[in-house]
């Protein structure tokens, strides 16, 4: 008999988070599926949607399907984690079936045909991090999971395109199975992406953050290198990060997970305490001397000394594009306010609250009641100046973001460098010199430090055996205490338990709405009759920013509550609110 399919359609418009019915014609019911990719009329023009049920027809005067792109395309795994996502973020489920299939335009994409997919055992996700302290030991591990991995498929992020490139440059020749995946791709490139992924099986593949939505039939796998990097993090609607959407994954549809990396960020460190992600350490094969670190107060220009001796020299600064808090000057410890969030310097000398409105211009320090503060600021060309003047014999190369060092850096020389874009180096470097660390934990949000020590961490990996460091902290301080005894947990646990005290993530959730300031008084009332002492609310001087702490186990509803608030603004043609569920920057 007639059958009729539900669609989703990612209409562009939020509150249309509904199926669609259309009519399938006879020539196209043998093939139609739940999962399959196919083109609709919608509102004068054709629409890509999803399948999600096929039925007896039971309806009259329905449209019709009018072509089918991809007959076996997405399962119900697929759907469950892109429901799970929509929950999270509060966003819309259509919108993430779009990205599973790129945004590409699938007319005449070829006949797509299913694999053939052996059944696995029904199994829990198996969750560990894999901590690597050196860098070579690092790509060696990487190696020998895909080298190893022979059931199913392998799904591998990187939090940069140089370092997927690094790993196709020297896996695609021995792999045959590997597909480069992501949004990255030009149009052509990421249809055929997208082909290879649907109809195929046992695949190594690997992207950047937007490889995460590939939809991948036998995943088996999913491996997330240095999930702490910031560029693991979306910066456009819906603001998601790879890490909490990798558990996403791995729960919906039953695959192991691996994060691996030299450090990992505070989030998981908590569900590592808490025995929901096991850790285990790679004993590295040569690490730094540690014997031969040196701190503030004292200068680094003996560290850069003796690291020439032992290879290129690496001296890391800030760079020209941050914007500094402050500390106090006597004890060192960060400015920050009750609410929790840190203080920085307006241009009238007060100290302000990143999270709150809270201002004051008599600012004085919780720990010591001291008056005096500090504030940072540096450069990389201005480092390169002063270096010419205290080695003027020796070769020294700048490497920025605008202008990178493109050749091979061999020999005795000094490598003056923005953090994040370290060039590595063959035989690993003389000795690290990293700057400006009081500076970097006094920038005004939350991660700072955090971002800071795993930034350090990862940066030290570069080192040889024989590597001298010089850190920009005093050695008292919890990151330069971790990172002089090679343990994490020195540092991780010693911010986990600040967390704690003031309740911040990754203890609570952070939601941050943007928005016209009479609507978002509107929202505080509203959430503040319904949830009452399960949410804390902060909003900012202008008005037009709304920050929400919530616990953990509250954090579903609440976000339930404000999506369905977005369907009736959108119905209403009301602007959206713009929501940022768990920001980097906070």
């Amino acid at each position: 008999g007639s059958i009729q399919a539900e669609v989703w359609i990612d209409t562009g418009v939020f509150h249309l988070e509904q199926e669609f019915s259309y009519y399938v014609p006879a020539d196209l019911a043998y093939q139609i599926k739940v999962g399959s990719v196919v083109r609709v009329p919608f509102k004068n023009e054709f629409k890509t949607g999803v399948v999600s049920k096929v039925t007896a027809l039971h309806k009259a005067n329905l449209l019709s399907i009018d072509q089918i792109f991809i007959c076996e395309g997405l399962t119900a795994k697929h759907i469950g984690f892109a429901q799970a996502m929509a929950a999270r973020y509060a966003t819309s489920l259509p919108q993430v079936l779009h990205s599973m299939l790129l945004g590409v335009n699938l007319k005449g994409i070829d006949k797509v045909e299913s694999p053939i997919i052996l059944p696995q055992h029904n199994r829990g996700s198996r969750r560990k991090f894999l901590e690597v302290e050196n860098r070579f030991d690092l790509k060696q591990e990487i190696s020998k999971i895909i080298s190893n991995h022979k059931s199913g498929s392998l799904l591998i992020l990187f939090p940069s395109m140089n370092s997927l490139q690094q790993l196709l440059d020297s896996e695609r020749r021995s792999e045959e199975r590997f597909v480069e995946f992501g949004s990255h791709l030009p149009a052509t490139k990421r249809k055929l992406a997208l082909g290879e992924v649907l109809s195929g099986s046992n695949l190594i593949v690997a992207g950047v953050r937007g490889a995460m939505f590939a939809p991948i039939k036998d995943l088996n796998q999913i491996v997330i290198v240095e999930e702490f990097s910031s560029l693991f993090f979306e910066q456009h609607r819906p603001y998601w990060n790879v890490r909490d959407v990798a558990l996403l994954k791995s729960e919906s549809e039953g695959c192991d997970l691996t994060f691996i990396g030299s450090s990992c960020s505070l989030e998981i460190w908590r569900l590592i305490e808490r025995g929901w992600i096991q850790h285990s350490k790679v004993k590295a094969v040569s690490s730094f001397n540690r014997a031969s670190v040196v701190t503030i107060p004292k200068t680094y220009h003996l560290t850069i000394r003796t690291g020439l001796e032992f290879g290129p020299v690496l001296v890391c600064v800030a760079g020209k594009d941050y914007a500094a808090g402050f500390v106090c000057s006597q004890c060192r410890n960060r400015a920050r306010c009750k609410c929790g969030g840190y203080l920085f310097f307006t241009e009238k000398n007060q100290a302000a609250c990143s999270v709150c409105d809270f201002k004051t211009a008599d600012w004085k320090c919780a720990e010591c009641n001291s008056t005096r503060s500090l504030v940072y600021s540096s450069g990389a060309k201005k480092i390169v100046e002063e270096l010419g003047k205290a080695f003027p014999n020796e070769r020294i190369m700048l490497n920025t973001s605008e202008k990178p060092i493109d050749s091979e850096i061999t020999g005795r020389c000094i490598v003056v460098s923005t953090y994040g874009i370290e060039p590595e180096v063959k035989d690993g470097y003389g000795a690290v010199v990293l700057l400006d660390g009081e500076f970097l934990i006094a920038r005004r949000f939350i991660r700072a430090e955090e971002e800071t020590f795993n930034s350090w961490r990862r940066t030290l990996s570069f080192l040889n055996s024989k590597g001298a460091v010089y850190l920009s902290l005093l050695e008292n301080h919890p990151v330069a205490q971790s990172l002089i005894a090679g343990k994490i947990s020195v540092y991780l646990n010693t911010a986990l338990r600040d967390r704690k005290q003031v309740r911040i993530p990754p203890i609570n959730r952070v939601i941050r709405v943007l928005g016209e300031p009479r609507e978002l008084s509107g929202l505080r009332s509203k959430l503040t009759s319904q949830f009452g002492g399960q949410v804390e609310m902060y909003p900012s001087q202008s008005g037009r920013e709304l920050t929400i702490k919530v616990e953990q186990e509250s954090a579903g509803e609440l976000l339930a509550g404000l999506k369905a608030l977005q369907k009736l603004r959108s119905a209403s043609g009301k602007q959206l609110f713009e929501l940022r569920v768990d920001p980097f920057q906070f």
